[in-house]
């Protein structure tokens, strides 16, 4: 692993505080990270062929968060003469958001059967590259992530020269917010409403599409990852 990584922090003032991390990296293993058939080496007596982004690798991610007190109420900036009703209504509210974005994940493209006639008995070996762009073309049709022309079945009794991890799938991003708002029920008691939406752009985070080029839904992307947008409400009370 080598990375960059970089924070920006505002600690509480004046009722905010917020923080952006960034990470910019490439992470490299050999035979995989074990989530998948990429696990297994194409050649066992080759090892370094396999030397390539791990599964885990995520070139950019960007993440920040922040927390706002808005300045209506007692002892606020404003509303400071609000009556009891007042400021039970529009005082001690606070508002929070995170945001994260992050690169895809990488992706091998693999074959069913023995093409290499080694024993095999996982989806590990791999094709050609033909040298055509795999993307190039793949975005203009609905679902589809990359192009089976870019590949080719290799010869019998051969391996394939396409390295493993080299698609990378589609980015992620997702905003959530928050909104609390802060009684004081005694000097004792207090209680706090919640309400909280996630992913509230309701953005359809893709997952990667089928590597397996022996399939006919090849390149094909019939799945997400993450969730749509949410909304839950809490109470709570504390004493």
């Amino acid at each position: 692993y080598e990375g960059l990584q970089a924070k920006l922090e505002k600690r509480f003032a004046k009722g905010l505080t917020f923080r952006v991390n960034y990470s910019f990296s490439k992470t490299i293993d050999v035979g995989g990270s074990g989530f998948s058939s990429s696990a297994t080496p194409q050649n066992p007596y080759n090892m370094k062929a396999d030397s390539a982004l791990s599964s885990l690798d995520r070139t950019n991610i960007l993440s920040a968060d922040a927390v706002y007190q808005l300045p209506f109420g007692k002892g606020q900036r404003f509303g400071s003469s609000f009556n009891g009703f007042e400021n039970a209504i529009l005082g001690g509210w606070e508002v929070t958001a995170i945001m994260v974005r992050s690169s895809g994940s990488p992706l091998t493209v693999g074959l069913e059967g023995d093409i290499a006639n080694i024993g095999a008995r996982s989806i590990a070996q791999r094709p050609n590259a033909t040298g055509m762009d795999p993307y190039a073309g793949a975005h203009s049709v609905t679902g589809l992530w990359m192009s089976p022309d870019a590949f080719a079945i290799a010869a019998p009794y051969t391996f394939g020269n396409l390295g493993r991890n080299t698609i990378i799938g589609p980015g992620f991003f997702q905003l959530d917010f928050g909104g609390y708002k802060n009684f004081r029920i005694t000097e004792r008691i207090g209680m706090q409403f919640r309400a909280e939406l996630f992913n509230i752009t309701n953005r359809v985070n893709f997952g990667n599409p089928n590597g397996d080029l022996n399939s006919s839904s090849f390149g094909q992307i019939s799945g997400t990852s993450g969730a749509p947008l949410e909304a839950q409400f809490g109470l709570k009370v504390s004493f």
